[in-house]
């Protein structure tokens, strides 16, 4: 029998989903026809890459407010 070799980088995490959380996820899973757990993956997913994305946009934001100061003073 083959047995499917596993990513040393793959995780399991236990989480509590509690009351109004545990409905409102469960109810959008139904929705979507998906597996809870593959809705908590997906929106995981989702946030992280936001954030990530919010956080480079901040720091070329950053970047360039430091540049064009740096310009004001007549500095490269």
């Amino acid at each position: 029998m083959f047995m499917a070799e596993v990513d040393p980088r793959d995780k399991t995490v236990k989480v509590r989903l509690k009351g109004e959380v545990s409905e409102a996820l469960q109810n959008y899973a139904e929705e979507l026809q998906i597996p809870l757990s593959t809705l908590i993956r997906m929106l995981a997913w989702e946030a992280y890459q936001a954030r990530q994305q919010s956080w480079m946009d901040e720091s070329e934001r950053r970047k360039q407010n430091k540049d064009a100061f740096r310009r004001q003073l007549g500095g490269n």
